[in-house]
């Protein structure tokens, strides 16, 4: 089996929805061309694309523009590239306790049996793996709702520069600061028990 890397990147998040609507129309076409445009030259690198967040309130175009790259690329096994629109871990949790509590009024599931596997499955995208480095520009320090169930271990690294100056170099000296630290996971050493997929975990 190829061992697939993994990419994600936060875009559009739930409470972006704050923004004034003439704000929220040009972040969404900007996504939309954005995405329409580089399509064909991930397909090309072997990218495969997945939308991770919720699906059924943001513009059509945008929601279209993504469905059709997922599905261009869904078979591609070079790098994972997950893109969150419309995301927001607390939303993300909150929904997956909702499915789990469906699951017990059913009888199909006994609340005394429930552990992190049966929460993990409903998630948005079930086999995303554990993050390991979480980089943040801008001068922000703090993950904004960002996938905290996959970020119970991961390192961080904070950077001042805002992100469209954020470059190879920058991302270079990020992942030497995250290969330089002792990663314990709360114990003398190994790996965390992962909730998904068996896959490398990823930055996000």
């Amino acid at each position: 089996m190829q061992l697939c890397a993994e990419q994600d990147i936060y875009t559009f998040s739930t409470e972006n929805w704050g923004r004034s609507p003439e704000e929220l129309a040009a972040l969404f076409d900007t996504l939309a061309d954005g995405i329409t445009q580089g399509a064909q030259w991930l397909h090309r690198l072997g990218v495969q694309v997945r939308w991770c967040g919720r699906r059924d309130q943001i513009d059509t175009s945008l929601a279209s523009a993504l469905t059709l790259v997922e599905s261009m690329t869904c078979n591609n096994d070079v790098l994972t590239f997950t893109v969150c629109v419309d995301y927001g871990g607390r939303e993300e949790l909150t929904a997956a306790a909702r499915a789990l509590a469906a699951e017990a009024v059913a009888g199909t599931i006994r609340p005394a049996d429930i552990g992190p596997a049966d929460l993990a499955r409903h998630l948005y995208v079930p086999e995303l793996p554990d993050v390991d480095l979480l980089v943040r520009t801008s001068g922000e320090q703090r993950i904004s709702n960002f996938l905290p169930w996959h970020l119970a271990y991961a390192e961080l690294v904070f950077d001042p520069i805002l992100w469209p100056d954020y470059d190879l170099a920058r991302l270079r000296d990020a992942v030497t600061a995250y290969a330089a630290r002792e990663r314990r996971f709360g114990s003398r050493g190994g790996l965390p028990a992962q909730t998904g997929r068996e896959r490398p975990a990823r930055t996000g």
